[in-house]
C-alpha cells in the first residue's frame, strides 16, 4: 500500500526540465499512476504518450540491471515497453538525484480472470518468455532465495476460519519433501499477475514492471498466474489451467517433480499473498478495510485450491 503515496511530486516545470534530456517533444500533461514502491507518471508530450518511472528504493545497480534486461527482451518477441534513451543514448537519467527511466506507454487493460482463449495465449507468451530468459546469463539471487522453503510469518494464529500456523507448517513440510535438484532454476519475472500483465483483444499485449525479477525456481513463475487468474474464491478453473499448461509446455517441459512443486507453490502463493496483506495492516492502519478484504480473498482462494488433490492437479497435465 506504499503505492498509494506519491513519493516524488513533479509539476510542469519539472517535466520541462526532464524533457530537455530527451527528443520527446514538448510537455502537454501528466497523470500520476499508483504503482508499488516507485513513483510512476503517465506523461503526454507533442510526440506521444509515455511512462516516466522514478525508482525510489531500488539500488542504482538493480535499476541498470532492469534496463539492460528490458533492452535485451525488446530484441526478442517478448512484449515489453521500449526504454527511451536520453540524448546521450542512455536508458537511465539521473535528475536531482532521482533515478528516472522513460518508456513507451503500453496499451491494454489489467488482466483479471481469464477465459480459455486468454489462458491459451498466456501459456504461449509465458512459455516463450521463460525460454528466452534462460538465455539471459546474468542472474540475480536478490533477497527472495528459496522463500518457498521458509515458514511464512503471520502476525495472527488464525483468521477467517483457517489455522494459519497449522496450514503454513503442514505446507512447508510437504514442500521440503521436494527434490530441489530436480527443480530447474532460471531468471523469472516473479510477479505475472493482475497489474503487471496487460491484455488487448483478449491476448497478452505487454508484460510490465520488472522490479521483482530474480533467479528462482522456474515453476514459481507459473504458480503466480494460476493462483491469481485461474483460481476464484469458490472454485478452481481446471479447464483454464489445463489449456495454460499445455501451451506453456510447448516451450518448456516440466518434469514430474516440478509438477508436484507447482501444486504446492500455488498454495504457497495464496498464503504468502494473504500473509503480506495482513501484516501490512499495522503499517497502514488507514487501509485496514482494503487490506483485510484482500487477505480474506487470498485465504478463500487458498481454501478453494486446497480442495483439489495432488492427483487431480497432476491429471491436468
Amino acid at each position: 500500500w506504499d503505492k498509494m503515496t506519491i513519493l516524488t511530486k513533479l509539476d510542469k516545470e519539472d517535466f520541462d526540465e526532464i524533457l530537455k534530456n530527451y527528443n520527446l517533444g514538448v510537455y502537454k500533461n501528466h497523470k500520476h499512476i499508483f504503482s508499488g514502491g516507485n513513483t510512476v507518471y503517465k506523461l503526454t508530450t507533442t510526440r506521444g504518450t509515455f511512462i516516466l518511472k522514478i525508482h525510489e528504493r531500488e539500488s542504482l545497480a538493480f535499476v541498470k540491471y532492469q534496463i539492460k534486461l528490458m533492452k535485451f527482451l525488446k530484441k526478442t518477441k517478448v512484449s515489453v515497453p521500449r526504454i527511451i534513451d536520453t540524448k546521450q543514448r542512455k536508458g537511465l537519467l539521473i535528475w536531482n538525484k532521482k533515478r528516472i527511466i522513460i518508456q513507451d506507454f503500453a496499451i491494454g487493460r489489467e488482466i483479471q480472470y481469464a477465459d480459455e482463449r486468454l489462458a491459451k495465449d498466456m501459456g504461449e507468451k509465458y512459455g516463450s518468455l521463460d525460454k528466452i530468459l534462460f538465455k539471459f546469463k546474468e542472474r540475480r539471487y536478490w533477497e527472495y532465495r528459496d522463500e518457498q522453503f521458509k515458514l511464512m510469518k503471520w502476525k495472527i494464529k488464525s483468521l477467517f476460519g483457517l489455522d494459519l500456523l497449522k496450514e503454513s507448517t503442514n505446507l512447508l513440510k510437504e514442500i521440503k519433501k521436494l527434490n530441489r535438484n530436480k527443480l530447474k532454476r532460471s531468471l523469472i519475472h516473479a510477479d505475472l499477475c493482475e497489474g503487471n500483465v496487460l491484455v488487448k483483444n483478449n491476448k497478452v499485449s505487454a508484460i510490465i514492471d520488472w522490479g521483482d525479477v530474480h533467479e528462482d525456481y522456474l515453476v514459481y513463475e507459473l504458480a503466480i498466474p494460476i493462483a491469481h487468474n485461474f483460481v476464484t474464491r469458490k472454485t478452481v478453473r481446471r479447464n483454464l489451467i489445463k489449456v495454460f499448461l499445455k501451451e506453456y509446455q510447448k516451450h518448456i517441459k516440466l518434469n514430474d517433480e516440478e509438477k508436484k512443486a507447482l501444486y504446492l507453490f500455488v498454495k504457497h502463493r495464496e498464503l504468502s499473498a494473504g500473509s503480506w496483506s495482513y501484516n501490512q495492516i499495522k503499517k497502514h492502519k488507514d487501509k485496514k478495510k482494503e487490506l483485510t478484504r484482500w487477505t480474506k480473498i487470498c485465504i478463500e482462494k487458498y481454501k478453494a485450491f486446497n480442495k483439489l488433490s495432488l492427483t487431480d492437479f497432476l491429471s491436468l497435465f
